[in-house]
């Protein structure tokens, strides 16, 4: 193997550290909002000590299929002492008129139980989708937090057992 193609190689091989090194580094943007509970919640803060699996929606299909990943992490990592999660619904872009009809739909859609974990957020949706690198709606995006609310983990798309794998590895990392 010529000299440019073990340079090639290494470079493809380091992009992946690069990044995930870079997303430990990142501080988490500002993400304050309401559960549909009720109840003002600023994120990180809220979940310190714990680590902390953020599902993001910027859509009704998002936040679907962020339901699939919740629900594979909830059976493995229970909510409790040192795991949580929380779904986030950015509705920012959605016109002001209709938020309240569209929250209203999601708490009747969300078991009471589940309705302290669901955070509703109307600012800083261009920030998040700057920060978890947004390129469909239609897709989740999931940002996992350790105890001290550094960013450990950050995928965007549909649930599949090789991501879901990956982070599960970050899950027992973050719980060292």
């Amino acid at each position: 193997m010529g000299p440019l193609r073990v340079l090639m190689l290494c470079a493809m091989l380091a992009v992946p550290l690069v990044l995930a090194q870079r997303a430990r580094e990142t501080n988490l943007p500002d993400l304050r909002g309401e559960t549909l509970d009720g109840k003002s919640i600023a994120l990180p803060s809220a979940t310190a000590g714990k680590v902390t699996l953020l599902l993001m929606a910027f859509s009704r299909r998002g936040g679907d299929d962020a339901n699939v990943w919740r629900d594979r992490f909830e059976h493995d990592f229970p909510n409790g002492a040192l795991v949580t999660t929380y779904a986030v619904a950015m509705l920012e872009d959605a016109p002001s008129l209709m938020r309240g009809m569209i929250k209203a739909g999601m708490r009747s859609g969300v078991p009471p139980a589940r309705r302290s974990h669901f955070v509703v957020c109307v600012s800083n949706e261009q920030t998040w989708k700057k920060f978890t690198g947004m390129s469909d709606d239609k897709w989740p995006y999931l940002v996992l937090l350790d105890g001290s609310g550094h960013v450990r983990w950050n995928e965007g798309g549909l649930f599949s057992e090789s991501r879901y794998a990956e982070l599960k590895a970050a899950v027992s990392e973050a719980l060292k």
